[in-house]
């Protein structure tokens, strides 16, 4: 017998020559979904977006007696998503579509290849020997063996390794909110069709979160201001209901914590410093500056600080009746006299007055108070109830009555309003003559002339002091 250790190498050498090879690379996978949107035929939309529930958008319930639907609303939640709550259905948030899952693992590798044909068997033995006869000749050898059976076929090769994951699929498409500028969101997923919902805000008459009221005007006046009930305190006056509403919480300023009309105490007092009948007031910014009248002699003009310490006074021979100027709290000081109808200008150096100009024509009583009204630019005197009006050049313009007035010389003009006294009594009148408000002060003054305006206060005199109170604002 021959060894068959050579036959079990060459067989373990192919063996191992065998094995299979790899699998192909799995294919990508696919993309990611994207947010569709569709119209259905009830007139609502359905949106569907990876990761969320459909969603159905339907339009609002129609309102009792007419009024509108409530409308879908949109909340920005400052990460690149949306919140959308509609009438009739749960709120959801609108986001991108998600990545696409990763690709299939790659089919296995094929089996390996048969294993080679085993080597060929050895040849037979010889056959034996022919009896001796005559010598003959001596016989052929026998023919080889057959050939040994084919070795077992090799094992299956090894699985391929799995193929690479596929790409991830591209990013669904998302949805947009765009805002329309006109209280609208246009909402756009994808292709679908944009769906425009309203906005919150104040002003659009539909009574929304941290609203109390929305009637869509911007009256501060009525029930409704800024989408807030009106209430005393706010600042604004509510027609029909209150008569002021200084949004404070003082209660003897003229207007008391009911919004009602109070007596009104003074802002400010000093003692009077000029001497004779006390007359006007006014203020340049700087300075009080008071005058009197009776005569024109002595010192019939005072400089005071604003605290009302007496910083001089001017013996300049004008018997005065009003002292003002054309600019609230800015100088040059100006003034009337008794009887005349010059207007005069006083020096920068406080010691001396020179001729503005001249008003003409016109009824201009010799006791009246002249003022000036910034706002329409015009010289302006009362009497008998009657304002008379001139331009800024002196010349007549016109007159208004106003209406069950109660008669005096002494004017006031304040903030586009004419002011009027009456014992202790305050009125603001329109220019058209109407009595819009009157205000009681807690003094009466010694004599209407002192009566008038300086640094936005009315000013009386009484007991030789001079008094300034604050009304409350229109």
């Amino acid at each position: 017998m021959k060894s068959y250790s050579s036959l079990w190498l060459l067989c373990l050498f192919s063996l191992g020559a065998c094995a299979g090879t790899n699998g192909t690379n799995g294919t990508n996978g696919a993309d990611g979904p994207s947010c569709q949107t569709s119209a259905n035929d009830d007139g609502t939309f359905t949106i569907t977006c990876p990761g969320s529930e459909p969603i159905t958008l339907q339009n609002g319930n129609d309102g009792s007696d007419g009024s509108d639907a409530d409308p879908c609303q949109a909340v920005d939640n400052g990460d690149g998503t949306y919140t959308i709550t509609c009438p009739g259905s749960e709120p959801f948030t609108v986001t991108n579509g998600t990545d696409g899952a990763n690709g299939a693992d790659g089919a296995n590798g094929e089996n390996g290849a048969n294993g080679e044909n085993g080597a060929d068997g050895e040849n037979g033995e010889n056959g034996a020997n022919g009896d001796n006869g005559a010598d003959g000749e001596n016989g052929t050898n026998g023919e080889n063996g057959a050939d040994g059976e084919n070795g077992a076929d090799g094992e299956n090769g090894a699985d391929g390794e799995n193929g690479a994951d596929g790409e991830n699929g591209t990013n669904g498409v998302g949805c947009t909110a765009t805002d329309n500028g006109d209280g609208t969101l246009t909402i756009q997923c994808g292709d679908g069709p944009a769906i425009i919902i309203a906005i919150p805000h104040c002003g659009n008459e539909l009574i929304e979160a941290g609203e109390a009221c929305d009637d869509g005007n911007e009256l501060d006046t009525d029930a409704c201001v800024s989408c807030q009930t009106a209430s005393c305190g706010d600042g604004f006056v509510h027609a029909g209901e209150e008569v002021c509403d200084d949004a404070n919480q003082v209660d003897n300023d003229g207007c008391n914590n009911a919004c009602e009309i109070g007596t009104i105490q003074p802002t400010l007092s000093f003692a009077n410093a000029a001497g004779g009948t006390p007359m006007g007031m006014t203020y340049d910014g700087v300075r009080y500056w008071s005058c009197s009248g009776g005569n024109s002699n002595g010192d019939r003009l005072a400089a005071q600080s604003a605290g009302g310490d007496v910083l001089f006074t001017r013996a300049l021979s004008v018997d005065y009746r009003s002292i003002f100027t054309a600019v609230a709290g800015q100088g040059p000081v100006l003034a009337r006299g008794y009887g005349s109808r010059v207007i005069k200008q006083l020096a920068e150096d406080t010691n001396s007055w020179s001729d503005l100009l001249t008003l003409n024509n016109g009824n201009l009583n010799n006791q009246s108070a002249v003022v000036f009204d910034a706002a329409e630019q015009q010289y302006v005197a009362i009497d008998a109830d009657v304002v008379n009006r001139w331009n800024a050049q002196g010349v007549f313009q016109d007159t208004v009555a106003l209406t069950d007035a109660d008669g005096g010389q002494a004017l006031a003009v304040l903030g586009g309003y004419y002011y009027t006294l009456s014992a202790n009594v305050i009125s603001r009148w329109n220019r058209s003559g109407q009595r819009l408000a009157q205000f009681e002060v807690s003094l009466s003054a010694d004599n209407n002339y002192s009566f008038s305006e300086a640094n936005g206060m009315f000013w009386i005199e009484n007991s030789d002091t001079r008094h300034g109170f604050t009304l409350p604002a229109p």
